[in-house]
């Protein structure tokens, strides 16, 4: 699989999808006072409806530099797929660049 085009491979979204969900599960059950709270309920709410695009946020995943590294040289990467699903989520939930 070629890292330019592996965020449409249905195998790699499907990984995604399920740490989508997974993380979205998690931020329905977290602190009110976590910051940047009510975009992240938002973006999980939209996750679990299945109305976020699963497509948008696997690109998101193949910039990080491990993810990257690992497809392009055709070694698994399963191990960081839900740490990187994690750390993007407050960047797709749009809270990112608030002060």
């Amino acid at each position: 699989m070629q890292n330019s085009n592996c965020y449409k491979d249905t195998i790699f979204k499907d990984k995604v999808n399920y740490y989508m969900v997974k993380a979205a599960i998690a931020v329905m059950a977290e602190e009110v006072a976590t910051e940047h709270h009510e975009k992240r309920v938002d973006l999980a709410s939209r996750i679990l409806r299945g109305s976020f695009s699963v497509e948008a946020y696997a690109l998101g995943v193949t910039t990080n530099a491990a993810i990257k590294g690992k497809i392009d040289a055709g070694t698994s990467y399963d191990a960081d797929l839900e740490f990187t699903v994690n750390s993007l989520f407050t960047a797709y939930a749009g809270g990112a660049n608030e002060v």
